[in-house]
């Protein structure tokens, strides 16, 4: 993602923060996990897709690529932050 380095652990960081058993919705664009991440760093409002993303950041819509591996983590199960955490460590192993 533009701007954010070290992606990964910067979004693990962030789910780690949140309470392990609050639950997002992988579908909804500004409370899925992703979607609250980039809000954090500025960003308005966008769209998620598969492996790109649109981002507002206020008049500016940037595009981009984020790893494939963290798609499939936000998508691959339980939506609590603290299994998200967990599948996210586990690529790091």
């Amino acid at each position: 993602m533009p701007e954010i380095e070290n992606f990964q652990s910067e979004f693990l960081t962030f789910c780690r923060s949140k309470p392990a058993d609050e639950v997002y919705d992988p579908g909804a664009p500004r409370v899925c996990a992703l979607g609250q991440f980039v809000a954090g760093h500025g960003y308005t409002g966008g769209a998620v897709g598969y492996h790109t993303y649109d981002l507002d950041t206020g008049g500016k819509i940037i595009q981009g690529f984020y790893p494939t591996p963290i798609y499939e983590s936000i998508f691959g199960g339980d939506y609590t932050f603290g299994a998200l955490a967990a599948r996210i460590e586990a690529l790091q192993s």
